[in-house]
């Protein structure tokens, strides 16, 4: 009988060992599928700017984003950029700021673009949930020409 009894023991051991070994399989196959949220700072590029203009906005805006854990883990947030058209803004001086109103100064023209889900490309699996900022303010300046240093012939 105590012949038995030292069988048993390292078979109770082999047998607890073994579902501690499952359930930790179970939980990490598991936790890899729940849906995470996860808030990335991205990029802000804008592109077709007007002639003759510069602008001061903001470089980057933070994004709330959701996937799986494992989706998530595998994005590189450096892949990710918010991309700005302002091929059609208009620059009308109806948004000028009044404290760049006198004659020696550039007008300084200030706009606001609303961020839309399109503006930022994910991966299909990736969805956006949310811009922190979901209006940016940008202020466009005048590009001052300078004389023209061409040769008199």
């Amino acid at each position: 009988m105590i012949l038995k009894n030292r069988i048993q023991i390292p078979i109770l051991l082999i047998y607890k060992i073994m579902a501690l070994i499952c359930g930790y399989g179970l939980w990490f196959t598991l936790a890899q599928k729940q849906l995470v949220q996860q808030t990335v700072r991205v990029p802000v590029a804008f592109y077709n700017l007007p002639k003759n203009y510069s602008i001061d906005g903001p470089e980057t805006t933070r994004v709330k984003i959701s996937g799986t854990r494992q989706q998530l883990y595998n994005l590189n947030p450096a892949d990710l950029v918010t991309h700005i058209d302002l091929a059609n803004i208009n620059l009308s001086q109806t948004n000028l700021d009044p404290a760049n109103l006198n004659q020696n100064s550039p007008k300084i023209i200030e706009q606001e673009i609303t961020l839309t889900n399109q503006q930022l490309l994910l991966p299909v699996h990736i969805r956006l949930v949310e811009y922190e900022t979901d209006i940016l303010k940008l202020k466009f300046k005048p590009v001052l020409k300078g004389p023209s240093h061409e040769p008199q012939t």
